[in-house]
């Protein structure tokens, strides 16, 4: 019974992380509901983690609690040197709270096959609902790059933000969708509109990030068709770098207005 209780409140997080709205208190900056709930569900996580402390060897060997921590020890040494003690020792409080919440669940719960089926679905619909807000907001205010950062407000702050929140999700369907998009004809619909939004956030990292693992994936599935892929590298850098001059020749002759 506790192991389903975390598994839906697993679901119902992955759904307010996408939705909290920042709330601006006098003392603190809150996002709600998702920095009220997390904490509670730490607590019933580490108690679900005590009565099966027998596998504790087993998640400190897994890969991803490995990494985690040595990130964990990285950052650590980084706030030593840090300008503001304090805020990078909240920054890295909150950090470890949702790395707990969302890496620490996948690891400690351990999903069967039909979990995580679930899982990606009820994150492909809430994270779909919300791009979908994201791209009619946007088309509203104008496509341009100086709205770019408000196409999700009030809940993603930031484009950058509103992709980073669920890019892992995309590179997880951008696997199986360029493998089979048959198969997988409502995952691949979901990955190009992602994939669109991507392309007008103007998040020029995830631009290029983007562009590589599908140039990577295709090749991984498709290893004999290294000159097709060798023919659309090439073209995407001649868009690309068009693309670059256009933004390039807007921005400028914006600064000069200026």
């Amino acid at each position: 019974m506790l192991r389903n209780f975390l598994i839906y409140a697993y679901f119902l997080l992955c759904t307010a992380a996408i939705f909290s709205i920042e709330l601006n208190l006098k003392f603190i900056k809150l996002e709600t509901p998702l920095e009220w709930i997390i904490p509670v569900f730490n607590l019933v996580l580490m108690l679900y983690l005590w009565k099966d402390k027998g596998s504790l060897t087993f998640y400190l060997k897994h890969p991803i609690v490995i990494s985690t921590i040595g990130l964990l020890v990285a950052m650590g040494l980084s706030i030593l040197n840090s300008q503001v003690f304090i805020h990078s020792l909240k920054g890295i409080l909150l950090w470890v709270n949702y790395v707990f919440t969302f890496a620490g669940g996948i690891v400690i719960l351990n999903f069967s096959p039909k979990e995580s089926k679930n899982l990606l679905l009820w994150c492909g619909i809430s994270y779909g609902a919300l791009l979908l807000y994201a791209f009619i907001h946007y088309v509203m205010i104008g496509i341009n790059y100086h709205h770019s950062y408000q196409m999700a407000l009030p809940f993603a702050n930031g484009h950058t933000l509103l992709i980073a929140m669920a890019f892992p999700l995309w590179l997880y369907i951008a696997n199986l969708c360029i493998k089979d998009p048959a198969q997988n004809k409502y995952l691949t619909t979901f990955w190009i509109f992602y994939t669109v939004i991507i392309y007008l956030s103007y998040s020029r990292f995830y631009w290029v990030f983007a562009t590589l693992c599908m140039i990577i994936v295709f090749l991984f599935h498709y290893p004999k068709n290294i000159k097709l892929t060798l023919f659309g590298i090439t073209l995407c850098g001649i868009i690309a770098y068009f693309v670059y001059l256009k933004i390039s020749e807007y921005r400028n002759k914006h600064q000069v207005w200026l």
